[in-house]
């Protein structure tokens, strides 16, 4: 597992750092920690999916956490972003921005301990994710659906797009991959021939979906609004799971 501690005030992360490694000696969890005196720094080396989990403080020096986190949404939907702070004035934001949890320094022990139990669950969880199969390039390939975030057709073929920017293209037909995803609340046709996962979706404007690395695919204009409130609807539910510890 990766972790970033992001904090301008190095002394104050050492204990989350020393409690961080003593849960690892103890679940022989294998632990990366990288740490950060700025927001700044972090995201010059920042690249999607790089960190399980990021601890951000939210007073810092330059840009606030808060500013940091927006810009890691972007493209970055599975890191729990954890805030840690002297006030509770930004929890709203920080919650609008699917914090997994908002809390006060100083950090406890018993806190952190309990906070990773639930993102390791969570992340077993993923790990059992059902599974797309297809031949692509001669090859079979199976991809967990939470990695998958369109599906395109183009011709005979079907291109699907994975989080983590590979193009695979197969001959499978649209409605035989369709039929398997769209029983998964997140996956939701948006035009004929065109299939996204919810997750991934950063907004609807004048007829495009806009996902994840500036991708833009059309949709239904005669469905817009109906599709985009679904979308709407299907954030909404997913941030009062999470708040409640239930996955999908």
């Amino acid at each position: 597992m990766n972790i970033a501690i992001v904090d301008d005030i190095p002394e104050e992360t050492k204990p989350l750092r020393d409690y961080l490694m003593a849960y690892a000696a103890i679940n022989s969890l294998e632990l990366t920690i990288d740490d950060y005196e700025s927001a700044e720094a972090l995201l010059a080396e920042y690249r999607p999916f790089r960190y399980t989990v990021i601890f951000m403080d939210i007073y810092m020096e330059g840009m606030t956490g808060v500013e940091a986190a927006k810009e890691i949404r972007q493209n970055d939907s599975d890191t729990y972003l954890i805030f840690f702070t002297n006030s509770l004035e930004f929890m709203p934001e920080a919650f609008s921005l699917h914090a997994f949890e908002y809390m006060e320094k100083p950090v406890k022990k018993d806190r952190i301990f309990a906070l990773l139990d639930d993102i390791l669950k969570l992340e077993t969880d993923r790990t059992t994710s059902p599974m797309l199969e297809f031949i692509s390039n001669r090859n079979k390939v199976l991809l967990p659906y939470d990695n998958i975030v369109f599906i395109r057709s183009d011709g005979n073929y079907q291109e699907i797009g994975a989080k983590d920017g590979t193009i695979y293209r197969t001959r499978m037909r649209f409605t035989d991959i369709s039929d398997k995803l769209t029983p998964d609340p997140r996956f939701l046709i948006i035009l004929r021939g065109m299939l996204v996962n919810m997750d991934f979706i950063k907004r609807f404007s004048d007829g495009i979906c806009y996902i994840q690395d500036n991708i833009r695919l059309p949709i239904s204009m005669k469905n817009a609004t109906a599709l985009e409130q679904t979308w709407k609807n299907y954030i909404f539910q997913k941030i009062r799971r999470e708040h409640r510890g239930v996955s999908i």
